[in-house]
């Protein structure tokens, strides 16, 4: 998968009405968060697809990805980056849960997040952190703490597996 891969808002429809439309929901609209799905939902789905191959698991990411946009969409309203940067995170983030390998999924949600992003999609903690709005040093803490609870858990053999 490119690293470089973001949801594409369709065209007619920019960036700032994205982020009018998550700031809305982040007010409770659900209109909102309706139009949000109506304008990003066929491109979030492809690139769910692109990370699930069973159908009936990629309906599941699709709905716990809006639920989670709508959840956290005062987030999105005050990203520091793009609203669609943030939408394709949160489906690649549901995605990778999904399949996350069995080592992962006690981790913590950001821990499993940071792995994810650079296991999966290859991005780099400088680009993780500018995904994921957080800082550098962030980012490098929970990488450095999920490899020891992996470690802790499953042992050195493990991490040497996952990495391959």
């Amino acid at each position: 998968m490119d690293a470089a891969v973001v949801v594409e808002v369709p065209a007619g429809h920019d960036e700032a009405l994205l982020r009018k439309l998550v700031e809305a929901a982040a007010g409770g609209d659900q209109e909102a968060i309706a139009q949000v799905y109506d304008l990003t939902c066929v491109p979030v789905l492809r690139l769910i697809r692109d990370v699930v191959d069973d159908p009936t698991v990629s309906d599941e990411a699709l709905q716990a990805t809006y639920l989670e946009i709508w959840r956290r969409a005062h987030e999105g309203a005050s990203t520091r980056g793009s609203v669609i940067g943030w939408i394709s995170e949160i489906a690649y983030t549901e995605s990778v849960a999904r399949r996350a390998p069995g080592a992962w999924r006690p981790l913590p949600d950001e821990q499993r997040r940071c792995l994810a992003l650079a296991h999966y999609f290859g991005l780099s903690q400088v680009e993780i952190a500018s995904v994921t709005g957080t800082t550098l040093a962030i980012v490098r803490a929970l990488t450095r703490a999920a490899l020891t609870n992996i470690r802790g858990e499953s042992g050195p053999e493990r991490i040497a597996d996952l990495a391959s």
